[in-house]
C-alpha cells in the first residue's frame, strides 16, 4: 500500500521512460494481444557505489560493481522470457497500434462467407473443412470447421507452443498468455496448459481450479495442503455471488466459505461482519445478514451483533482438519458516507466519483474493513483463495482478483466471474466496476500486464505505467516467478496512493497526470507486494513494517536496476527528507510497533508511516553492511521460504542472519524495536600548535529513543577541509559502540579547516542537530 501524501521528485531518467513503446493497444470490451518494444539504456551513476552481483534483466547484464547495464537490449515484452544470470537474450517484437482496433471475424463472424469459418488464432476466414474431409491433410482432423493437428497418438505431434487438448487435437498452450488464450471464458490449467470451462466453482469438474499443493475438498472447493494451527479456524476459500444495483444504490450477496477446524470439537465459528456506526445522526450497518446455511442449504443458527461479530453454530462439531461450508446471505446499501475525511469513507461497497467525475462501484477493505463488504475471517494471517461472480445493472467493465472465466447477461444483469487460485489475505480482495478501457502494456512469462483506465488517462499508460514490465522481469529473477495470472493497474478514486489488491492493484487517479514520477513508482511499489504482502504475508499486525519496508526497498532496487544509481539515490534522499521534516509522525512508535493497537495507525502514527521511510532506510543500511550479493540472497531466501505463508519480525531476523552470515540481533533491537533514529551534534576545534583537529560527537536524540550503534560500514566518516585546492582534506572516522553516547576523536591537519562534511551520511539514517 502507498500513502497518498508521499510525493517524490523525478525518479526515472528519460531512458527508463523510453523502456516502453509509445504504442499500445486498448479496448473497453476485451483484451487484445499486442506487443511493444522495450528498449532501455543505463542511467547515470552517482558517487555512491553499491557492490552488485551479476544479473541479467530486460535492460542488459549488470556489472558486479556499478549496477549499470552493459548493453541496451530490445525485448518483446508480451513474450519476454526471463534469462539466466549468465546470458542476455535479445528479441525484437512488433509494436501495437493506437486508435480503433481493426474489426476481424472474431468480432463479426458474418464476415466469413459460405464455406468458410473464422479461425480465432489468425482471426481470418478459412475454408470450412466440414464441407469435405479431403480439405484436411495427413496428421490433421476436422474440428469446429477447421483442420487441427491430431494428437491422438501422443503429444509429440503438437508443435512448440501447443499442447494436446481434451478432444485429442493440438491447442494453443494457455500458459503462454494466462488471460488471452482462454479469452476470459475459461481458466488456464497451469499443469496441462489447457483452458477449462468454469460453469461453477467445482474442482471435481475443473481440476485446474486447485493450485500447487491444494487438493479438491468434498465440497468442490480447493483447500490448502497444510493448516495454520495458530488460527481459531482456517478459511480455505471464499466463493461469492454479488449483485450490484446502481439504480437504487444497493447490493446483495451470498458467500460460501470453506473452513477447516484447527482444533477438535469446533462447533461454533465467529465471522467478522460490518459493525454498526452512526452516519448523519442515524445508525448505519454495512449490511444485514439474512440467512446462514450449510453446504446443503439447510439453515444454521446465527447471531449478528452491532459490534461486527457473526456467531454461527455449525450443524455438527468438527474434528481438527475437518471442513465445513458456511453460506452467508446478506444485503445492504452502498456506503452512504459523503464526507471523504471520514475514516470509513473508503470502506465496504461504495459508488464514488473520480477526479473527472467518472463513477466507480468499488470495494475497499484495508486494514480490517473487508468485513464491511465480505463476511469473512478478516485477519491478515488467514489467507484463502477467492472466486466471485458479479452481476451489475449497467455496462460497466467489472474487474476482480484473478482470471476472468465467464461473462454474459443473466436475468437482466451483466455477469462477470473471476477465479483467484492463490490464497491471499481478505484485505487485498477487491471488486471494482467502471467505464474502463483496458490497455495491454506487455506480457512477461505468460503474465499479461494491463492498465484499466478512463479514456482521458489512456494516452498516459505507457509513460506512467510501462516500467512495470521491466520491474516484473527483474523481480521474477531476484525472487521467484510472479505467481498470479495477471498484473493489472486500476485507476481509482482512493484515499491512498495505491493498494496491493492481489493481481489488480489500485492507483489513485490523482496520480495519473503527465510526468508523474510518483505514478511510476507507486505502480512498482504495489507490484512488489505480490511477493511482500500478498504471497508472503503478515502473521501478526506488528510485522506490518515488513510489508511496507521491504516493498519500498524493492522499489528502490527496481529504480536502480532500471533507471540507474541516481534514481535510487534521489528517492532514498526523498525518504530521509520526509522523515526529518515531520519527525512526530515517524517517531511515536517503533517499526515493530510496541503500543497496543488492533492495526497499524490506529493509535500511533509511526506504526503506519515509519515502515515506508525509516524501514526502507534501515534495509539500505543492512545492505551497506553485507553487500548487494548477500542482500539479494536474503531477499530470495526469505520470500521463497514464506511463499504463501505468514512471516513476522523474528522470521526476518533469522533469515537475514542465515543469508548474511552476520548476527543482526543487536541491529534489530536498536533500529526495529526502538523508536526514532540517532541525532548527532558535532563540535570541533583546531589546535594550530599541534596541527590537529579535535572533534566531539554526541547522540542527542530523546532518551526515549535509546542509543544507536554506528560502526563498521555505519561509521561516521568526517572530512575536514580548508577549502583550498592545493591542500588535502583531513579525514577521521567516528564510531559509536558499547552504548556510548559521546565519542572524541582527533586527526592531524596541516592547515585550519573551514568546515566539515560526513561522506558516509547519504548511506545512514542519521540526523544532524544544529
Amino acid at each position: 500500500m502507498q500513502r497518498r501524501s508521499l510525493a517524490v521528485s523525478t525518479l526515472f531518467s528519460a531512458s527508463l521512460v523510453a523502456a516502453c513503446s509509445d504504442d499500445v493497444t486498448h479496448s473497453s470490451e476485451a483484451l487484445t494481444e499486442a506487443t511493444t518494444d522495450a528498449t532501455s539504456s543505463s542511467g547515470s551513476e552517482s558517487d555512491t557505489v553499491i557492490d552488485e552481483p551479476g544479473l541479467t534483466t530486460s535492460t542488459g547484464t549488470l556489472e558486479p560493481t556499478t549496477g549499470e547495464p552493459t548493453s541496451s537490449t530490445t525485448a518483446e515484452v508480451t513474450t519476454t522470457a526471463v534469462t539466466t544470470d549468465e546470458t542476455t537474450e535479445s528479441t525484437t517484437g512488433t509494436t501495437g497500434t493506437t486508435g480503433p482496433d481493426p474489426v476481424t471475424c472474431v468480432d463479426e463472424p458474418s464476415l466469413c462467407g459460405s464455406g468458410t469459418v473464422c479461425d480465432p488464432g489468425s482471426q481470418t476466414c478459412v475454408a470450412d473443412c466440414s464441407q469435405g474431409d479431403e480439405l484436411c491433410g495427413p496428421g490433421t482432423i476436422c474440428m469446429d470447421g477447421m483442420c487441427k493437428p491430431d494428437c491422438s497418438d501422443g503429444e509429440d505431434n503438437c508443435g512448440a507452443g501447443t499442447v494436446c487438448g481434451p478432444d485429442l487435437v493440438c491447442v494453443v498452450d494457455c500458459r503462454s498468455n494466462l488471460l488471452d488464450v482462454c479469452a476470459g471464458q475459461a481458466l488456464c490449467n497451469r499443469q496441462t496448459g489447457v483452458c477449462e470451462a468454469v460453469a461453477a466453482v467445482d474442482c471435481a469438474a475443473v481440476p485446474g481450479l486447485c493450485w500447487e499443493d491444494q487438493s479438491c475438498d468434498a465440497s468442490g472447493y480447493c483447500r490448502a495442503g497444510t493448516l495454520d494451527l495458530e488460527l481459531a479456524y482456517d478459511v480455505q476459500h471464499y466463493d461469492l455471488r454479488l449483485d450490484l444495483l446502481t439504480a437504487d444504490q444497493t447490493f446483495s450477496g451470498e458467500v460460501a466459505i470453506l473452513l477447516a477446524a484447527t482444533v477438535d470439537g469446533t462447533s461454533e465459528v465467529v465471522l467478522d461482519v460490518g459493525a454498526e456506526t452512526i452516519v448523519n445522526g442515524a445508525p448505519y450497518l454495512p449490511y444485514e445478514v439474512e440467512a446462514v446455511l450449510d453446504a446443503q442449504d439447510q439453515p444454521l443458527q446465527f447471531e449478528q451483533d452491532s459490534g461486527g461479530a457473526l456467531t454461527v453454530q455449525l450443524a455438527a462439531p468438527l474434528a481438527q482438519d475437518e471442513t465445513a461450508v458456511v453460506k452467508v446471505r446478506y444485503a445492504g446499501p452502498f456506503n452512504p458516507i459523503t464526507d471523504d475525511n471520514d475514516a470509513l469513507y473508503y470502506t465496504g461497497i461504495m459508488q464514488r466519483a473520480g477526479k473527472n467525475g467518472d463513477l466507480y462501484v468499488q470495494t475497499f477493505g484495508w486494514p480490517v474493513y473487508a468485513r464491511n463488504w465480505l463476511p469473512s475471517h478478516d485477519h491478515p494471517r488467514d489467507t484463502a483463495s477467492f472466486s466471485v461472480d458479479v452481476g451489475i445493472d449497467n455496462d460497466y467493465v467489472v474487474l476482480a482478483n484473478g482470471a476472468p472465466v465467464r461473462s454474459g447477461m443473466v436475468d437482466g444483469l451483466q455477469r462477470s466471474a473471476f477465479v483467484l487460485q492463490q490464497p491471499v489475505p481478505t484485505n487485498v480482495m477487491q471488486v471494482i466496476a467502471s467505464e474502463f478501457e483496458v490497455v495491454r502494456l506487455g506480457v512477461v512469462k505468460g503474465v499479461p500486464i494491463d492498465a484499466a483506465l478512463h479514456a482521458a488517462e489512456v494516452p498516459l499508460a505507457v509513460e506512467l505505467l510501462g516500467a512495470t514490465v521491466g520491474a516484473l522481469t527483474f523481480f521474477d529473477q531476484l525472487m521467484f516467478d510472479y505467481p498470479f495470472s495477471r498484473y493489472a493497474m486500476v485507476s481509482v478514486p482512493s484515499s491512498f496512493g495505491g493498494m496491493e489488491h492481489a493481481s489488480i492493484i489500485s492507483l489513485a487517479d490523482t496520480l495519473m497526470v503527465a510526468g508523474s514520477a510518483n505514478a511510476r513508482r507507486v505502480a512498482i511499489h504495489e507490484l512488489t507486494h505480490h511477493w511482500a504482502g500478498d504471497s508472503a504475508h503478515l502473521g501478526e499486525w506488528q510485522a506490518f513494517w515488513l510489508n511496507e519496508s521491504l516493498a519500498e526497498f524493492l522499489t528502490l532496487e527496481a529504480l536502480r536496476v532500471l533507471g540507474g544509481q541516481a534514481a535510487y539515490n534521489d528517492y532514498l534522499n526523498t525518504l530521509r527528507t520526509k522523515l526529518f521534516a515531520a519527525p512526530n509522525s515517524y517517531s511515536d512508535d517503533s517499526l515493530h510497533f510496541q503500543v497496543p493497537q488492533d492495526f497499524p495507525g490506529q493509535v500511533t502514527s509511526a506504526s503506519f508511516y515509519a515502515p515506508y521511510n525509516k524501514g526502507a532506510l534501515v534495509w539500505h543500511m543492512v545492505r551497506q553492511q553485507i553487500g548487494t550479493a548477500k542482500m539479494w540472497q536474503f531477499l530470495a531466501d526469505f520470500f521463497l521460504a514464506h511463499r504463501f505463508a505468514p512471516y513476522d519480525t523474528d522470521a526476518a531476523l533469522a533469515a537475514l542472519n542465515a543469508s548474511a552470515g552476520v548476527d543482526f540481533t543487536q541491529f534489530f533491537a536498536e533500529w526495529v524495536h526502538q523508536r526514532g533514529w540517532p541525532r548527532l551534534k558535532t563540535t570541533w576545534n583546531y589546535d594550530a600548535v599541534a596541527q590537529q583537529v579535535q572533534v566531539t560527537v554526541q547522540q542527542v536524540q530523546s532518551p526515549s529513543f535509546g542509543v544507536y550503534t554506528l560502526d563498521g560500514a555505519l561509521d561516521l566518516d568526517y572530512v575536514f577541509d580548508d577549502g583550498l585546492a592545493n591542500t588535502p582534506p583531513c579525514n577521521v572516522s567516528v564510531a559509536f559502540t558499547g552504548g556510548a553516547t559521546e565519542v572524541d576523536a582527533a586527526v592531524s591537519c596541516a592547515t585550519a579547516p573551514t568546515g566539515f562534511t560526513i561522506s558516509s551520511l547519504p548511506n545512514l539514517l542519521v540526523e544532524l542537530a544544529p
